[in-house]
């Protein structure tokens, strides 16, 4: 959180931070790249409060190259006015699994002109892989948030880039009590071509839809950007069609999706909406662990948390 919070007027429903806002945000910056034997290490990272990064791990002996970080946030959570910014740059050939320690919160704002926001750049260099799987995001009654994404990716990168969005405290009976919440992502090549555009933008207490029959069972909802030169779609629904939703009780969970293929035939946006986190966290880890597969990867461990 910045040290002196200030008001901002209250933001147009599709507009995100703006650079300012991103400049003056706490902020994390990483760059990774391959050392002599080829492995992935870390070449500069900076970190403000409240955000921290992990040391490198390696979660498979076998896959020497690629390396594992958490994301922590040491603050309770997100409060009016908070706007965060991350830079993460791949070097070519750098592989990096990046995910976070717990669920971001974003707390009540009872300002109505208030919000908070996160702005993450990410470039991809030849040959690099990034999978960003971060924790689920929880709106609060009366918040308001704004996420924009930004991705610059060489045309033999690889990405695996996903959220979930829950609409309040779902154990407390907190139900779409926010105000807004808005993403938009952007993948670019380094030339400026647009591969990949998505933009979400839910309001919160004026939902017409909140309590249809539709939405009211699946108020979690996941979305996954999967882009690679060398997927074979084909091959990678099949996987993703095996997957069959069960909760941590071994008991049926409700859940639907469905997934678009990207244009230029290298990729796919997946959507699925659920009960709970549980259903929509085990799907994106099948998910990840079939592009794994499908482009001759190492297969993808289990990530403690």
């Amino acid at each position: 959180m910045p040290a002196e919070a200030q008001t901002i007027p209250e933001r147009s429903p599709d507009v995100q931070a703006t650079d300012d806002e991103a400049l003056a945000a706490p902020t994390l910056a990483l760059t990774l790249g391959c050392d002599r034997t080829e492995k992935t290490v870390v070449f500069q990272q900076y970190a403000t409060y409240p955000l921290r990064l992990s040391r490198s791990l390696s979660l498979d002996s076998t896959d020497e190259r690629r390396i594992y970080l958490y994301m922590m946030n040491s603050s309770p959570g997100l409060l009016a006015n908070d706007h965060l910014s991350t830079q993460i740059h791949l070097k070519p050939n750098a592989q990096l699994y990046l995910t976070d320690q717990a669920a971001t919160k974003v707390h009540r704002m009872p300002q109505a002109q208030t919000s908070a926001s996160l702005t993450t750049h990410l470039t991809i260099e030849a040959g690099a892989t990034l999978e960003y799987v971060p924790e689920p995001l929880i709106l609060f009654n009366e918040a308001e948030f704004h996420q924009s994404t930004q991705v610059t990716l060489h045309p033999t990168g690889r990405l695996f880039l996903s959220d979930i969005f829950v609409p309040g405290r779902l154990a407390r009976n907190e139900y779409y009590g926010f105000r807004r919440y808005t993403n938009r992502l952007q993948v670019r090549s380094p030339e400026g071509q647009l591969l990949v555009e998505d933009a979400v933008n839910i309001p919160g207490q004026t939902n017409p839809f909140k309590n249809s029959s539709f939405v009211a069972p699946f108020p979690a909802i996941a979305t996954a950007i999967l882009y690679a030169p060398d997927l074979d779609l084909a091959s990678l629904t099949s996987w993703i069609n095996t997957f069959h939703s069960k909760t941590h009780s071994d008991t049926p969970s409700p859940m639907q999706a469905g997934c678009s293929t990207l244009p230029y035939g290298n990729g796919l946006v997946i959507r699925a909406i659920a009960d709970g986190v549980w259903p929509l966290k085990a799907y994106l880890h099948h998910i990840l662990a079939g592009m794994r597969r499908v482009t001759g990867q190492f297969l993808l461990p289990t990530i403690p948390k």
